[in-house]
């Protein structure tokens, strides 16, 4: 057993010299009059602290991984649940929706006046869309049945390609767009006609960005329960979240003339109204002010499609996304699509089918 020295002594500003016994092998030490020591040398206080310090992160380590392991596992089963959990969100809507819009669907002939309907041949819209923001409605249609296969098979190579072909009939600020130049942000493939209410898409109200959407019939064995566009002079200024009703036998919109302003309610007319009859692999593309509504006439249990949105990039390439920017309406949808953005483009908007969004 080895002895420890130290300094020692009871007066002030006084050092002494002072032997102790450790198993440790030797250490020297000094103290000032009390017993403060300060050690020098492998000190077994050190050693103690040590291993308090690998304790304290071991058990950090392990609930870390604890958390990890429970966040893994609830993505996973939320993740293998989304297909059931979508379906049972957009039942639920499409019930609301139909019980509000009662007065609608039965004067729909008066009030929204004779149904043309639409075909890659026959009413196929306009030859460029026009993407921006505060653009009228407008929309084209397109027959791309090739691709059907590929979009159930392989749904990220199949948005990609219908991208390729659709984009050459768009424009924003009188430009025309490549795919370099947009992000696809939600994707929805779904059976059901889930949202029979004349909307434009309230999505559109989370980004500042031009943008337009893509819905493309996959499958759907009956004439009805596709989809009506309305035509419209009537613009919702902010790109998206209009919505309408019937107020004394009228139609009306709301809308806002700015995010931050309340919501009024105005008078709507409508141009005409169109009824997407549509074959396996047609699709149509539209801005964000174009008025449309799932057919009301029947749920379309076996009616599958599938509908995306795109943003364009800003002219320092960004997408930005601001959800919660004005007022807190449609929270829980807020907070979806929130997680649906991340979860397919990246905490910071990298978007995993066509490259970094900001």
């Amino acid at each position: 057993m080895a002895n420890t020295t130290s300094y020692r002594t009871n007066r002030p500003g006084v050092w002494t010299l002072s032997f102790r016994p450790t198993g440790q092998g030797a250490r020297t030490s000094v103290s000032r009059g009390t017993d403060e020591t300060l050690f020098v040398g492998p000190l077994v206080s050190n050693n103690a602290r040590t291993r308090t310090t690998i304790s304290r992160l071991q058990k950090m380590c392990r609930g870390f991984l604890k958390i990890t392991i429970v966040v893994a596992i609830v993505f996973v089963v939320l993740s293998s649940m989304q297909r059931y959990l979508v379906h049972f969100v957009t039942e639920s809507v499409r019930r609301k929706q139909a019980h509000t819009h009662k007065l609608l669907y039965s004067h729909f002939d008066v009030l929204c006046g004779p149904v043309f309907p639409v075909t890659p041949i026959v009413n196929r819209g306009v030859d460029l869309v026009d993407c921006s923001r505060n653009g009228r409605g407008e929309y084209k249609v397109l027959a791309m049945p090739d691709l059907a296969p590929l979009v159930e098979r392989d749904q990220k190579k199949g948005i990609r390609r219908i991208l390729e072909r659709v984009l050459p009939h768009l424009k924003t600020n009188d430009s025309t767009l490549s795919v370099s130049d947009v992000v696809v942000v939600d994707i929805i493939a779904s059976k059901g006609a889930y949202f029979p209410s004349m909307h434009t898409d309230v999505e559109w109200t989370f980004y500042p960005n031009d943008g337009f959407q893509v819905w493309m019939l996959l499958d759907n064995p009956k004439e009805e329960g596709n989809m009506f566009l309305f035509e419209t002079d009537d613009v919702h200024e902010h790109g998206g979240g209009a919505s309408v009703k019937v107020v004394n036998d009228k139609l009306m919109m709301k809308k806002t003339t700015s995010p931050s302003q309340r919501a009024e309610w105005r008078d709507l007319s409508i141009r005409k109204t169109l009824y997407l009859a549509f074959q396996r692999g047609d699709l149509v593309v539209f801005n964000q002010n174009m008025l449309h509504m799932s057919d009301f006439r029947t749920n379309a249990k076996s009616r599958f499609a599938i509908n995306f949105r795109v943003l364009i990039r800003d002219p320092c390439r960004r997408v930005v996304f601001r959800p919660f920017n004005g007022d807190q309406a449609n929270l829980l949808l807020k907070l979806c699509h929130m997680f649906k953005f991340w979860a397919l483009c990246g905490k910071k908007g990298v978007c995993p089918l066509f490259g970094p969004s900001v």
